[in-house]
């Protein structure tokens, strides 16, 4: 992977992860399955934030073994919008037909370089309900870069 961290922040972020470690449950499990049958019902729903992350729209049948059909999108969809008080933000891949289910949410580009086997630029969305505020990613990175350079004069590495 080549992506660029600062050693000293990306240290203290994961310091800062580790320290709710007993807070933060990893899954394996479909994002509907996961929503319905493992996060609280009623009110406990507002105490929870939950990252998604679905298959991919396109090419997702070349990618993964259990892909989503057009209407599995649908159906999260849906789900995910009527939960008025589920904190939640997912990322997916930037497809006109993901823009249309979640044109009511906020959704902002979020630029990735992938480097597997060839470099190539890519973009994912981080999409969110209107009551969960995403900041835009490319000037938080790169505004916190900036600060973090100047400050320490400190250098990344690939």
């Amino acid at each position: 992977m080549n992506v660029r961290f600062y050693r000293k922040s990306l240290a203290e972020r994961i310091h800062a992860i580790a320290q709710k470690r007993e807070r933060i449950h990893v899954t394996n499990m479909d994002a509907r399955e996961f929503l319905v049958k493992r996060l609280p019902h009623g009110r406990e729903r507002k105490r929870v934030f939950a990252y998604l992350d679905p298959p991919y729209y396109s090419n997702g049948n070349r990618l993964y073994l259990n892909f989503y059909e057009d209407q599995d999108h649908r159906d999260l969809s849906r789900y995910l919008q009527r939960q008025g008080t589920l904190h939640w933000v997912m990322s997916y891949d930037d497809a006109p037909f993901i823009r249309d289910l979640y044109a009511t949410c906020t959704i902002s580009p979020l630029p990735l370089q992938h480097s597997l086997q060839q470099k190539k630029q890519a973009r994912e969305l981080l999409i969110a309900p209107s009551h969960v505020t995403i900041p835009d990613p490319v000037a938080s990175i790169e505004r916190r870069e900036e600060t973090s350079a100047s400050a320490q004069g400190e250098g990344f590495y690939e």
